[in-house]
């Protein structure tokens, strides 16, 4: 829902391909999460399940944010380009699945 609201209010700034993939890393994320908070009440569970994906985005959003900062001090990519999203969403979705 993030990432839909994203793509309407910011069209510049995300892309299509961007949202798909975050559907599916949200989907697989949640299907991952689940059985842990499975057996609690449904509030409470809900709620879990809300603090682990936030989780989740937070460490795609870092992961991001140290590879901008360090290609930022190294100068290899010019500062007016943007670097995409997608390869930090599937990776951080893949270590998160792995971990």
């Amino acid at each position: 829902m993030l990432y839909g609201a994203w793509y309407v209010l910011l069209a510049d700034q995300l892309g299509g391909g961007d949202l798909k993939l975050a559907v599916v890393s949200g989907a697989v994320l949640g299907w991952q999460e689940w059985p842990a908070v499975a057996d609690q009440h449904f509030v409470t569970a809900a709620f879990e399940l809300v603090v682990r994906l936030g989780g989740a985005l937070l460490l795609i959003w870092s992961l991001q944010a140290i590879v901008y900062l360090a290609a930022r001090e190294t100068h290899v990519r010019r500062l007016d380009l943007a670097l995409r999203h997608g390869p930090f969403l599937a990776f951080g979705t893949l270590g998160l699945v792995l971990a």
